[in-house]
């Protein structure tokens, strides 16, 4: 059985760092090692019938919400978001277009989980519902045609998963940094993108991750960190399924 160490070449923590080695280039990535580690904690979690789930479904919610915006540069704490999502009578009164961003998020989640538990396709009407309820109404009209028949090709491609990990990192990963090299979004385009992904792994069989803070914006942008991001996310999610 292997240890609980991640593979070699990608010490614990290095999510943290930006996966820079000592020379200060990327550290390469251990495949055959990384890949028998997440695929038997995916048979674990296939046996408890979890493998495709989201952990502690609403600690989640919370979770990815405030490290979402704040990768955003949005300053949101937990407490926020906890008090956004308060459902007393003078919560809805006083709820500012903040708080009703942070309400629709939470739901976007849900929403999107819901999906994936059906096994349904993910449309691209379902995209710019979440567009104008993150943008607290912005107009459609202002992608353009040029980013709609973009939005229209990165859907379908999702739509379509690779199944087996590599491919399906590899490719969840280059569609996220195309998010973020090329914004498709006026604005929110992080915020979108990592939606964007969370349907990605779920239609992959992967579940749900939420990254650390302390990642540097830049290497979520770079395909070869963000794969590594995304491995440590989620062999730290298959954990969390397997307790």
């Amino acid at each position: 059985m292997a240890n609980d160490r991640h593979p070699i070449r990608i010490p614990p923590g290095a999510a943290r760092h930006n996966f820079k080695g000592a020379t200060g280039r990327p550290l390469a990535l251990d495949w055959p090692a990384w890949i028998d580690r997440i695929e038997r904690k995916r048979r674990g979690a296939h046996r408890n019938q979890r493998d495709a789930a989201t952990p502690n479904p609403q600690k989640y919610f919370i979770d990815a919400t405030c490290s979402s915006f704040r990768l955003e540069g949005i300053d949101v704490s937990l407490h926020e978001v906890h008090d956004a999502l308060e459902s007393s009578p003078n919560h809805r009164k006083l709820r500012s277009r903040a708080a009703q961003r942070i309400r629709n998020h939470v739901a976007i989640l849900h929403s999107i989980d819901r999906t994936l538990h059906k096994n349904q396709a993910l449309k691209t009407e379902a995209v710019l519902r979440w567009y104008t309820s993150i943008s607290s109404g912005l107009s459609t009209s202002e992608l353009g045609i040029e980013r709609m028949n973009r939005l229209d090709q990165i859907v379908r491609g999702i739509d379509s998963p690779q199944l087996r990990l590599q491919p399906a990192l590899q490719e969840i990963a280059r569609t996220h940094v195309e998010l973020l090299s090329d914004s498709l979004f006026p604005s929110f385009n992080g915020i979108l993108s990592r939606l964007l992904m969370r349907y990605h792994l779920g239609r992959c069989g992967l579940p749900a991750i939420v990254f650390d803070e302390a990642i540097p914006l830049s290497s979520l942008a770079i395909e070869q960190s963000l794969t590594m991001s995304l491995l440590v996310a989620i062999d730290e999610s298959y954990d969390l399924l397997l307790q």
